[in-house]
């Protein structure tokens, strides 16, 4: 596996994506099933709580703050304008997930009660979350390659910075990562 400082900033976000997609399916899969003892439930329930709640308003802010203004072609800007409109859209859906994931992280015993409110809260964003990372794959992604070589290690400078600043991504296990 190539080190951190080997990796494209294309690469980078796709690993955010890749992530914030893991996070969801391990939500449905808490709500579904739960691990197998309390520890691990209240592990899982955290690690989700932590991800939605540090990680992933780190990969917004690297989208809004430090790609968004770099990007200046005309045939994105619409694209940039629905992608900042969904990370809005996406935050009251978030929240309805990190709280019954905290909840249940300070009491797993409770799993049986609080699994529908993650359930819910996971039905309503992964079908958005899927739409959004797929339209900005597609329609902002590829912009990144018309930017020059320093304004992308800008990007990425900005992007170790604010997980510098934040104590890492959240959500995962061992070295820091960015997303």
């Amino acid at each position: 596996m190539p080190h951190d400082d080997d990796r494209s900033l294309l690469e980078r976000l796709l690993d955010c994506h890749a992530r914030i997609r893991e996070m969801m399916a391990l939500a449905s899969d808490l709500a579904n099933a739960p691990p197998e003892t309390e520890d691990d439930v209240r592990d899982v329930a955290e690690r989700i709580a932590r991800y939605f709640t540090r990680a992933l308003p780190m990969h917004t802010q690297d989208e809004e703050e430090s790609i968004l203004p770099r990007l200046v072609d005309p045939g994105v800007r619409a694209a940039l304008d629905r992608m900042r409109e969904e990370h809005h859209e996406h935050e009251p859906l978030s929240h309805a997930l990190i709280a019954p994931c905290q909840a249940l992280a300070a009491a797993p015993e409770r799993w049986s009660v609080l699994r529908y409110a993650i359930r819910d809260a996971a039905s309503a964003l992964e079908p958005a979350m899927r739409s959004h990372l797929a339209e900005e794959e597609r329609d902002v992604f590829p912009h990144l390659e018309a930017l020059d070589d320093s304004a992308r290690q800008s990007i990425i400078d900005e992007m170790g910075a604010r997980r510098a600043g934040r104590g890492g991504g959240g959500g995962g296990r061992g070295r820091n990562r960015n997303h």
